[in-house]
């Protein structure tokens, strides 16, 4: 059960730094209401699991050697370090509440989703993030068990997400430069702290 909520944990803080995806949300949130942002957020959410589904059908057969595993936790490491630092970057730079915007009569859904999958570098990053969780719970779990303990992580981006939703309903109030910034902060720090027990993990099963 730690383990799930530690996933839940880590896929809010992959999801809480101010990105395309999550400017599409706030935009569609403040002009169609709680429901546009929700909307736009499943797609963003679907993206993220076809990634995830593309990096776990491609890694899980390899998770039974050693090597692999402590590839992929250092890997892991060297990805949310990255991610970490571009997040605490974000805190010290100027975010743009107005950069991102969707086409005029583009479907939501469609506008969540575009956006997430388009970024190149998605499926490196997932690469390295989800690779290490299947790694770590490979020895306990079947595949498919792996794999639903793994997705888990999804749960911790929608929640994020669904609440970005709920906030951009009520208005402009809530979204002030200096709370994203707080936020992105925060969520930089966090994903140092995951990169650091993923290194930690490699260390460990590299001196058994």
């Amino acid at each position: 059960m730690n383990l799930i909520i530690q996933n839940i944990l880590l896929g809010i803080t992959l999801a809480a730094p101010i990105g395309p995806a999550s400017m599409a949300i706030i935009r569609n949130g403040l002009k169609h209401g709680f429901l546009g942002g929700f909307t736009t957020a499943v797609g963003v959410v679907l993206a993220d699991t076809t990634y995830l589904l593309i990096v776990y059908f491609g890694l899980s057969a390899l998770m039974g050697y050693s090597l692999v595993k402590i590839i992929l936790w250092v890997y892991g490491a060297v990805v949310l370090f990255y991610l970490g630092y571009l997040s605490i970057r974000e805190f010290f730079g100027k975010i743009d509440l107005k950069k991102y915007k969707e086409k005029k009569g583009s479907n939501l859904f469609f506008v969540g989703y575009s956006v997430n999958i388009s970024n190149p570098m998605a499926v490196v990053f997932w690469a390295g993030i989800f690779g290490s969780i299947l790694a770590a719970s490979n020895h306990s779990l079947s595949k498919l068990n792996g794999l639903l303990y793994s997705l888990t992580i999804i749960i911790g981006i929608l929640m994020w997400h669904t609440f970005l939703s709920f906030l951009s309903h009520f208005g402009n109030k809530f979204f002030k430069e200096k709370y994203f910034k707080y936020i992105s902060l925060i969520s930089g720090l966090i994903l140092i702290w995951f990169g650091l027990g993923f290194g930690y993990k490699a260390i460990t099963f590299f001196n058994k």
